[in-house]
């Protein structure tokens, strides 16, 4: 009977066989993937847009109040990717139900708990990312955007998101570190 917060790191490394960190590597990819084909539709929209109607006040005032609420759900969605893994991911939770487990199959729990902690820490970051860009891309389609190029900002949150799921990105040895810097922590 072993406990998550006795494995190992070399447990845990064991248990993330190539097929799982595959699969990691895949859900990692593809949540990355959606805001950044986004981003190429909004730019190649934008430089291929011609003419048309002049934006409308009403327009301006819809992309400043969608502004602001994008900085307020960035903010939130950082509080999120930083909090919610830490819930899901801790010796108690993955621990659960498991008392007469080996230890193969416990570091096997955790590998799969370490997934689910991943893609909740990129989620609430990727529909933020998203989000910037919707405001972006209505900011190209009524030409709010060229007269005021300043609510190109809405796709700072998308640069980011890509930038620091790149820097996260699961290698073995990125998991590893993060197996033992939330299950050894208090140790």
């Amino acid at each position: 009977m072993t406990s998550a917060a006795a494995l190992t790191n070399a447990q845990f490394s064991d248990a993330l066989t190539d097929e799982s960190l595959r699969v990691t590597r895949l859900l990692h990819g593809a949540i990355m993937t959606g805001p950044l084909l986004f981003l190429l539709v909004v730019l190649a929209v934008s430089f291929y847009q011609t003419g048309g109607l002049p934006p409308r006040p009403s327009d301006f005032e819809l992309l400043n109040i969608l502004s602001t609420a994008h900085v307020v759900l960035f903010l939130v969605a950082v509080g999120l990717a930083q909090f919610l893994p830490g819930l899901l991911f801790a010796p108690d939770r993955v621990g659960e139900g498991t008392e007469s487990a080996t230890a193969d199959t416990l570091a096997a729990r955790c590998v799969a708990q370490q997934r689910i902690a991943n893609v909740v820490r990129l989620v609430p970051l990727e529909g933020t990312s998203l989000f910037g860009l919707a405001v972006c891309f209505m900011g190209v389609m009524n030409r709010a955007i060229q007269a005021e190029p300043w609510y190109w900002l809405n796709a700072v949150s998308t640069g980011l998101f890509l930038s620091y799921a790149w820097s996260i990105f699961p290698t073995r040895q990125n998991l590893v570190d993060w197996f033992d810097q939330r299950m050894h922590r208090t140790m």
